[in-house]
């Protein structure tokens, strides 16, 4: 009898577990679709949710240091070339934050591709030529 009795406290209790877990996913599930998720700013740029993604703390200044000359040199002869060194001075861990990464940009700017119209084509040492869309992929 008293096996008996275990089994049924064990259901009840996982069946509890259970249900608070489904209603807990059901809310947050709720939150995600309205845009209100974890991180979801307030108006002013105020994130709710102490682990948001992508957010430094308002008290951090450090920046990269931009730099197009040294001296006389100007280190890429194009008018969109960029330097901007990583301030490894202000630096505190082992790990470099994403804003903080040093860039080389020699007027190579990234195209702005609409993934719409974007195709891939596979073509020379194939059998035949391919082309597929962002969907294909």
């Amino acid at each position: 009898m008293a096996a008996r009795r275990a089994s049924r406290r064990h259901f009840i209790k996982e069946g509890a577990v259970f249900a608070g877990g489904l209603a807990g996913g059901m809310a947050i599930g709720a939150n995600a679709a309205s845009g209100q998720g974890l991180g979801a700013p307030r108006p002013g740029g105020v994130v709710d949710h102490p682990m948001a993604y992508g957010e430094r703390s308002r008290f951090v200044q450090t920046v990269r240091t931009p730099m197009t000359m040294i001296g006389h040199i100007d280190l890429h002869g194009h008018p969109d070339g960029l330097d901007a060194r990583t301030p490894l001075s202000e630096l505190t861990g082992t790990i470099t934050p994403s804003a903080l990464h040093y860039v080389s940009s020699h007027g190579n700017n990234p195209p702005d591709i609409d993934p719409r119209e974007h195709r891939l084509m596979v073509y020379g040492m194939v059998d035949r030529p391919l082309v597929f869309t962002m969907e294909d992929l």
